[in-house]
C-alpha cells in the first residue's frame, strides 16, 4: 500500500514538473521569437530609411568692413558620407571661391552679399545661402550690467536701421567694481581691431566705472598710438553729476588723447549712435538739447599744481601714470570710514571692536562685495565661537589654542571656496583672497571678546560692529559719492574738522537717551513736584 502511494505521488510530481516547465518556457520562447521578428523589422526599416542630406550655411551675419568672417558648414547633415563630401563657398562679392568645411573671408566693400554653400556628395549637390550685411560705419559700445539686454538689442536695431554696425563689449555679470573693470579692460584689449576701426566709442556704465576702464586700458594696451585715438570721439553716458565725472574724464582724456571726451545722459544715446562720425556726434548732441559737457586739452583744472588742488593734482597724476583707480579710492575712503566709526561711537553710542576692526571689515566688504563679505564674516564668527567652546575641554595654553582655532577657521573658508568652485559659482571663484584672510585674522579679536565679556555681550558687540561696517560700506560704494571723492579729493580734509567736533562732544549720546530714559522721566517728575510745591508755598 505504501509502495503504491509512493509511486502515485512520484508520478504526480513528475507531471507537475513537466507542466511547470512547459508553462515557464513558453513566454520566454515567445518573447525571443517576438524580439527576433522585431529586430528583423527594425533592421529592414533602417535599410529602407535613407539619411536625409542637408547643407547648412548658418545664420545671416552683420559684420564690419575689412574684418575676417568665419563661414562654418559643420552643422550640415551628411550622415556617414561626411568624409567623402567636398565643400565650396561663394562669398557673393566676386572674390575667389573658398574650399573646406570652414573658411574665413574679408569683405572690402560695404553692402549686402549673398554667400552660397555648395556641398558635393557623390552625384548629389546640396546648397544653402546666408546674407552677409557689411557695414562701413562702426560704433563701439562699452557697457556693464547697467543697460538691460532689451535696451542693448533695441539700440543695435536702431543702429542697423541707420546702416551702422554697433559693436559691443559688455560685461553683464555682477561683482565688485574692480573685477568688472578688469574684465572690461581685458575685453577691450582683445577687441583691439574693433577699437582701431571705429571712430566713435560709447561708454555706458554705472558711476565712474567706464571712465576708469578707459584710463586702465590706456595704461595696459600696447602700442596705443597705433589705435589712432586722435581721430576718435569718446562719449560717456552717465546719470551722475557731469561736473563731478568731468574731473575723472579729464584723466581719461590725458591718458588716451582722443579728439574729445563728451559727457552726456542716456537720452542722447540714439542721436550719438546715428551720428556715425565723431564730428557729427557733437552737432547731434548739442542740437538734441540733452545736458552735456565737453572735455578737451583746455579743460584740465588739475593739470598744474596750486595750493587749492594739490590732492586733485596728485590723483590726476597717479591715474595718468597707471596707478589703479581702485587703490586710490581705498586710500581716500579710509579716513571717511574711520570718521564714520568715530561718530557712530562718540555721538550715537554704538560700540564696536575699536576703530581698526570695523574699518578693515568695511574695506574687506568693498573688495569682496557685501553679500560674500557678510557670509565670510558670519562663518568666521560661528566657527570661532564653536571652536572656543570645544577647545575649553583640552585645557591648552592661549597661543596654541588660538593657532588651532585659526587653523580650523582657515580650513572652513578653504572648503567654502572649494564648494564654490565645484558648483561653478563665478562670484566665489573670482573672490579676492586677501580681504578674506583679513577677516579670518580677526578671529582672535572675537574669541578674546567672548572670553572677557561672555558670549552674549560679545555677540552684541559683533553685531554692532557689523552694522557700522555695513553702513560705512553703503556710503563708500555709492557711485555718486565715489565719483565725487575722486573728482574732489580735498573733501577728505573735512574729516579732520568732523573728528575734532566729535572729540569735543560733551552731551549725551543718542543711545544714552534710551538707556537712561527711566531716570530722565523720574528726574522730570521730581522737578515738576518741586515746582508745584514751591508754587504752593508762595501762594500760602
Amino acid at each position: 500500500m505504501l509502495t503504491r502511494l509512493w509511486r502515485v505521488s512520484h508520478t504526480l510530481l513528475a507531471l507537475l514538473f513537466l507542466v511547470a516547465t512547459v508553462l515557464l518556457s513558453a513566454p520566454f520562447a515567445y518573447a525571443q521569437e517576438g524580439s527576433e521578428v522585431l529586430s528583423e523589422d527594425v533592421i529592414t526599416g533602417r535599410e529602407q530609411e535613407a539619411p536625409v542630406l542637408k547643407a547648412v550655411a548658418g545664420n545671416d551675419r552683420n559684420v564690419a568692413i575689412d574684418r575676417k568672417v568665419l563661414f562654418d558648414a559643420s552643422s550640415s547633415s551628411l550622415g556617414d558620407q561626411e568624409d567623402s563630401a567636398s565643400y565650396t563657398w561663394d562669398f557673393g562679392d566676386g572674390s575667389p571661391l573658398g574650399e573646406g568645411i570652414d573658411v574665413t573671408h574679408t569683405y572690402t566693400q560695404a553692402g549686402d552679399f549673398t554667400a552660397q554653400l555648395r556641398i558635393t556628395v557623390g552625384d548629389e549637390v546640396l546648397t544653402d545661402e546666408l546674407v552677409v550685411s557689411v557695414y562701413e560705419d562702426i560704433v563701439l559700445l562699452v557697457a556693464d550690467g547697467s543697460p538691460t539686454a532689451a535696451e542693448l538689442e533695441s539700440l543695435k536695431q536702431h543702429a542697423f536701421r541707420q546702416g551702422i554696425l554697433l559693436d559691443t563689449v559688455v560685461h553683464s555679470g555682477t561683482g565688485a567694481d574692480y573685477v568688472v573693470e578688469g574684465e572690461l579692460v581685458d575685453s577691450l584689449i582683445k577687441a583691439r581691431d574693433d577699437v582701431a576701426k571705429t571712430e566713435v566709442i560709447v561708454v555706458w556704465t554705472k558711476g565712474s566705472l567706464g571712465v576708469n576702464v578707459l584710463t586702465s586700458f590706456a595704461s595696459k594696451a600696447e602700442n596705443i598710438e597705433d589705435l589712432n585715438f586722435a581721430k576718435k570721439g569718446i562719449v560717456v553716458v552717465t546719470d551722475q553729476s557731469l561736473s563731478a565725472v568731468s574731473r575723472l574724464a579729464q584723466s581719461a582724456f590725458d591718458a588716451l588723447r582722443p579728439e574729445y571726451v563728451l559727457l552726456t545722459q542716456e537720452e542722447a544715446l540714439t542721436d550719438v549712435v546715428a551720428a556715425r562720425t565723431s564730428s557729427n556726434v557733437l552737432r547731434e548732441v548739442q542740437q538734441s538739447g540733452v545736458s552735456s559737457r565737453l572735455i578737451g586739452v583746455y579743460s584740465g583744472r588739475a593739470s598744474e599744481l596750486s595750493w587749492n588742488n594739490f590732492l586733485s593734482f596728485g590723483v590726476n597724476l597717479m591715474i595718468n601714470r597707471g596707478v589703479a583707480v581702485e587703490n586710490i579710492l581705498l586710500l581716500l575712503m579710509l579716513p571717511i570710514i574711520a570718521t564714520i566709526v568715530a561718530i557712530a561711537r562718540q555721538v550715537f553710542g554704538v560700540k564696536t571692536f575699536g576703530i581698526y576692526t570695523p574699518s578693515i571689515i568695511t574695506l574687506a566688504f568693498v573688495v569682496t562685495g557685501l553679500r560674500l563679505g557678510l557670509a565670510v564674516f558670519i562663518i568666521v564668527l560661528i566657527v570661532a565661537t564653536a571652536m572656543r567652546y570645544i577647545m575649553r575641554w583640552f585645557r591648552l595654553s592661549y597661543m596654541p589654542r588660538m593657532a588651532i582655532v585659526l587653523t580650523v577657521v582657515a580650513a572652513t573658508i578653504f572648503f567654502v571656496l572649494l564648494a564654490g568652485a565645484l558648483s561653478g559659482r563665478t562670484s566665489v571663484i573670482l573672490l579676492s583672497i586677501f580681504p578674506v584672510l583679513v577677516l579670518v585674522m580677526l578671529t582672535e579679536r572675537f574669541v578674546t571678546a567672548q572670553a572677557e565679556k561672555g558670549l552674549g555681550p560679545a555677540v552684541l558687540l559683533s553685531v554692532e560692529t557689523m552694522l557700522v561696517a555695513v553702513a560705512a560700506y553703503l556710503l563708500v560704494t555709492w557711485p555718486s559719492f565715489r565719483t565725487f571723492i575722486l573728482a574732489y579729493p580735498e573733501v577728505i580734509l573735512l574729516t579732520l574738522v568732523l573728528n575734532a567736533a566729535a572729540g569735543k562732544w560733551t552731551g549725551l549720546r543718542v543711545s544714552e537717551y534710551f538707556r537712561f530714559r527711566a531716570v530722565r522721566r523720574q528726574s522730570s517728575g521730581s522737578d515738576s513736584e518741586e515746582e508745584s510745591s514751591s508754587q504752593d508755598s508762595e501762594a500760602s
